[in-house]
């Protein structure tokens, strides 16, 4: 309620009435619209190619500025996470430093944009494919993501319930249940076999968490701490419970 600035809530309005929008469009059409979808990272370029007679060379000038909203929401989501985990011992300290009234870590959202321009030049370069790999990864985590963060929710709104909040949400529980059936739904639906015939993504990323759960038990559980803010937001709430 106090950092999120403005333009940037306004634009997810907006995008949601979008997506809402765009879930309906694809429902409307017939199996086997474009049968290239199932080989592009690009999908929304078919649906301008039906609906204007613009040059396909203009259609980056229509997809830059959702690009640009997105990447700044995750820049932003991106940079918080690690200056939170490494005020808590999970990341290294040189990613706490915050600055400005609203205390905004721009070493974390440094580094974090640094490490992803990096990332994305060197599979430009050296290997387009694995592009295309990251792309399919990237739509099997996300899902998971946003379950744990239902999850999340849930157990901080049962154990924490005296916590003093700037935003309730008015759906509580039931809607962060629903939003885990859905996100779970989505998330087996992008590991079936049809919508990921090469399941080199599907093993990297079940790999790669396997691999964090167990750097997880055995080094990161004995280092981690709470943080002055995490003391001072849950000290109370543990004396409350108790």
């Amino acid at each position: 309620s106090r950092v999120i600035p403005k333009a940037l809530l306004t634009s997810y309005g907006i995008v949601f009435v979008l997506s809402l929008l765009a879930i309906f469009g694809v429902a409307c059409h017939y199996p086997g619209v474009h049968p290239s979808l199932g080989q592009t990272l690009f999908v929304i370029q078919y649906g301008l190619a039906d609906a204007t007679d613009m040059n396909p060379k203009y259609y980056p000038l229509l997809l830059l500025p959702p690009t640009l909203a997105s990447a700044t929401g995750y820049l932003f989501a991106a940079g918080n996470q690690l200056a939170a985990m490494s005020e808590s011992g999970l990341m290294p300290s040189i990613l706490q430093p915050r600055f400005g009234k609203d205390q905004i870590p721009v070493v974390s959202m440094v580094a974090c944009g640094s490490a992803q321009f990096l990332v994305y030049y060197m599979i430009r370069v050296f290997e387009p494919k694995i592009f295309i790999l990251s792309a399919q990864i990237w739509s099997i985590s996300a899902p998971w993501l946003f379950v744990l963060i239902c999850v999340s929710f849930i157990a901080f709104r049962v154990k924490f319930s005296a916590i003093q909040r700037n935003f309730v949400s008015p759906l509580g529980i039931p809607g962060a249940a629903f939003g885990v059936l859905c996100w779970t739904f989505m998330a087996m639906a992008t590991s079936y076999h049809g919508f990921q015939p090469n399941t080199k993504a599907i093993k990297a990323f079940y790999i790669f968490m396997s691999i964090m759960v167990v750097y997880y038990f055995a080094y990161v559980r004995h280092v981690q701490f709470f943080s002055k803010e995490e003391q001072e937001k849950f000290m109370k709430v543990y004396t409350l419970n108790a």
